[in-house]
């Protein structure tokens, strides 16, 4: 049995996130190549076996997914119900987000580099595009 990890990244959609998946060597999120669209991204793990059917055919069964992380918000940013309030200012923009917010006790949301608005569960994390100044210094 090969325990096989993936990436999951996610795109907006009508009314449901797009999404697809590629295989990668580990869960290290350096050398990463993020699509541009994607708003979101997650890392999971799926055990692989090859068996041989009563036919002599090699079929490969996968389990579900395992060891599913947290979502890495690409440079989103984290509002909370009061956050979303002060953003409306009146305006009723976001009147419909924040009756879901309370009603399904939602205390907080991430806005997302794409402009869509998703819930920020506790075991999601921001994750920055930025190039810092440690990573830009070179030793001589």
């Amino acid at each position: 049995m090969e325990i096989k990890t993936y990436v999951e990244f996610l795109y907006p959609g009508s009314f449901f996130s797009e999404s697809s998946s590629l295989e990668v060597k580990d869960r290290d999120t350096i050398n990463l190549k993020i699509p541009e669209l994607a708003f979101c991204f997650y890392f999971y793990d799926v055990k692989e076996q090859e068996i041989t059917t009563d036919w002599g055919e090699i079929q490969t069964l996968k389990s579900k997914m395992e060891n599913v992380s947290g979502k890495y918000y690409i440079d989103g940013e984290v509002l909370t119900y009061e956050d979303v309030v002060k953003l409306d200012s009146g305006s009723s923009q976001y009147r419909i987000l924040l009756c879901n917010m309370k009603t399904n006790s939602i205390l907080r949301v991430v806005l997302c580099r794409t402009g869509n608005i998703q819930p920020f569960e506790d075991s999601d994390l921001l994750f920055s595009t930025a190039i810092t100044k440690e990573q830009l210094l070179v030793e001589d």
